[in-house]
């Protein structure tokens, strides 16, 4: 899809249609179409004339739309009455347009003013930042690239998959760059970035007119991941291509889906994952030659600790996200040739390096299984929707879907109205937003950063670059080998490298080595302070929540000790006011037996009367001292009980 001079406007334009009607994909395209006829003041529609209708809104909106579309665009136009058949030919009814608020160039031109302000703002952020001049025509054409770059077209279209018309790795740097800035320092212009990539989708789905889009319903449908849907979760990418990757799960299950992976992609990932640990700390990496998980761990600076914790941690990550393993093998009922389907897969895979030849063979069995295996489940080639498909494979390669397709061609079976059994994520997330752009718009907020944060983060052939000049200047006894030691760790050097080179390896020169090396060891003694500053906090941290937790259970023990004196107090008060009473009444008692006029009994009814006098006095003066000690008698206990410092107890 070539960008044109109106393509972001026109993202723009399909993103606030979607949003204001939030019906099928294929609604956002009615306004286009009525503004369309009015501005070029078309009343008559012939269907021959569908073609010409193809090529005016590509001229006015800047987008290729796809020729089979106009057909169910022209039913849906019917429907609503904004054109009436007569005989070969339609009518457009202007009035009902207007009538229905459908002429919408007011839209049109404040999403045009939209996409002025963004390529404003990226032509200003290069030339100030990078000394790179852009005009607007091409500055559109790098962003439309950038937000395209998961284009359901390049997994369905040879012929774009291998153009030229591709952004290089300098073009591509500079897209991510602007769009994580505008992520860290621009929050409304980087929401109306995320509003083009919504429209995109929104526009991708109209690869799909052969589905019931009215039903969005996945239920019972068994989705199959990828492996590079797996390391995501297990902390091997950008947290934010996490968040997407949780979103679509969550959204699966929510629909009545369920999540599984093939036994082979389990093992394909324990593999990846045993692999890298020959290589995450070795000097012996190469780059070039590594998988994209053992890449970006090496420029994340993962250790072999953490790698065997993220390996231990696999199974429990699947039961987290209930996905389940499938470790049956199907039939193979259909006849399907593995061997031409691998075959083609290899030779569309030639420019792609992997750690060795016995990896890349495996890789390329495992994803013939997982096309084959899929059809076997279905026990149909023909599927209609993903209901009647029931088993769908969901892949990021689009190498796959092509060789699908490629398979089926060959069995003489036509696939424009059929659902493969390679799917393209992006199709798949296009059907789980349908009736849903708020969904779609948080799934690009975060993909689309995780796009930039790949985009700016150094490719392996300039990195592989580096080491081999820092190599030659070791050789050369022209760095010590502690900077030596400290350039083969290049998670420190990554973002000056980027940011120096465009991700070109053709804009690095030995000259910039040496500040390289001043900027990793700069990193190097921020990470230690960082790292001290950390642990002080935590230290900080633990200081505080251990204290919060002694003072938690001071106040228990406290308490309880307040508790204990109360009761011990109430005893002793109950144990006098029984001696005023049980005493005198058995004094009476006595006199009354023996007479008044005994002289003993009178004599012992004084020493009582005496006793229960003094008694009553140490009561009233000695209470208040004895609260004091029995207080601090049973805080002790309870300070011992609790843990506690009884040193402290000293003061009291």
């Amino acid at each position: 899809m070539k960008a044109n001079i109106n393509q972001l406007a026109s993202f723009s334009l399909i993103s606030v249609q979607w949003h204001k009607y939030n019906k099928t994909y294929l609604d956002n395209f009615i306004p286009l179409f009525c503004t369309m006829f009015i501005d070029q003041k078309i009343s008559k529609i012939e269907i021959k004339d569908y073609g010409t209708l193809v090529s005016q809104f590509n001229a006015i909106y800047s987008i290729d739309l796809p020729s089979y579309i106009i057909q169910p665009i022209i039913e849906k136009l019917c429907q609503q009455e904004l054109i009436s058949q007569e005989l070969i030919s339609y009518k457009v009814n202007t009035d009902k347009i207007f009538d229905n608020h459908l002429y919408i160039a007011d839209i049109q031109r404040q999403c045009r003013e939209k996409q002025n302000d963004v390529i404003k703002a990226f032509r200003v952020y290069t030339q100030e930042r990078f000394n790179k001049i852009f005009t607007d025509t091409d500055a559109i054409r790098l962003l439309s690239k950038f937000i395209m770059r998961h284009d359901i077209s390049l997994f369905f279209d040879e012929s774009i998959v291998w153009s030229e018309d591709i952004l290089a790795d300098e073009e591509y740097y500079l897209a991510g760059s602007f769009i994580k800035e505008l992520n860290d320092n621009n929050s409304t212009m980087y929401q109306t970035i995320v509003e083009l990539a919504v429209g995109n989708i929104a526009f991708n789905a109209l690869q799909m007119t052969f589905l019931p889009t009215e039903v969005e319903t996945l239920k019972k449908c068994v989705v199959f991941l990828d492996a590079s849907h797996l390391f995501p979760l297990l902390g091997v990418d950008q947290n934010e291509r996490l968040e997407t990757i949780e979103l679509m799960i969550k959204t699966i299950h929510t629909k009545g889906g369920f999540v599984k992976i093939y036994k082979h992609t389990y093992d394909e990932v324990k593999e990846i994952l045993e692999s890298a640990k020959k290589y995450i700390e070795s000097p012996l990496y190469d780059p070039c030659k590594a998988t994209k998980a053992l890449f970006y761990m090496r420029q994340e600076g993962f250790s072999l600790t953490k790698l065997d914790t993220i390996s231990a941690s696999f199974d429990r990550i699947l039961r987290e996200y209930k996905i389940t393993i499938e470790k049956e093998i199907p039939d193979r009922n259909l006849g399907l040739d593995e061997k031409k389907l691998a075959q083609y897969i290899k030779t569309k895979c030639t420019h792609k390096r992997f750690e060795s030849e016995e990896f890349y063979e495996k890789r390329t069995e495992r994803d013939v299984h997982s096309i084959i295996f899929t059809y076997e489940k279905r026990k149909n080639l023909e599927a209609k929707n993903f209901i009647d498909a029931k088993y769908l494979f969901i892949t990021e390669n689009p190498i796959l879907p092509l060789a699908n397709k490629n398979m089926l061609k060959e069995l003489k079976i036509h696939t424009d109205n059929i659902v493969l059994s390679a799917i393209p994520e992006t199709l798949l997330c296009s059907y789980l937003w349908l009736g849903s752009p708020e969904k779609a718009k948080e799934y690009m907020t975060f993909e689309l950063l995780a796009t930039a944060l790949s985009a700016i983060s150094p490719t392996p052939e300039i990195i592989q670059k580096v080491k081999i000049e820092i190599q030659k200047l070791y050789d050369n006894n022209n760095i010590s080998k502690d900077d030596y030691q400290i350039m083969a760790a290049e998670y420190l050097i990554k973002d000056a490298l980027s940011e120096k080179t465009l991700n070109n390896p053709a804009n690095l020169n030995t000259a910039d080595i040496s500040g390289l090396i001043e900027y990793a060891k700069n990193k190097l003694a921020i990470d230690e302070r960082q790292k001290r500053k950390e642990v002080e906090n935590t230290l900080a941290m633990l200081s505080s929540d251990t204290e919060k937790r002694n003072d938690a259970r001071r106040d228990k023990a406290e308490a309880k000790a307040k508790k204990d004196t109360d009761r011990h107090i109430y005893r002793y008060r109950i144990f006098f006011i029984l001696l005023h009473i049980i005493l005198p009444a058995a004094i009476s008692g006595i006199q009354y037996i023996c007479g008044k006029n005994n002289i003993l009994i009178n004599i012992l009814a004084f020493i009582v009367s005496i006793v229960v006098y003094y008694c009553n006095i140490e009561k009233e003066f000695s209470l208040s001292n004895k609260r004091k000690v029995l207080q601090k008698r049973y805080l002790k206990k309870w300070y011992e009980e609790y843990e506690l410092d009884t040193s402290e107890l000293e003061k009291i």
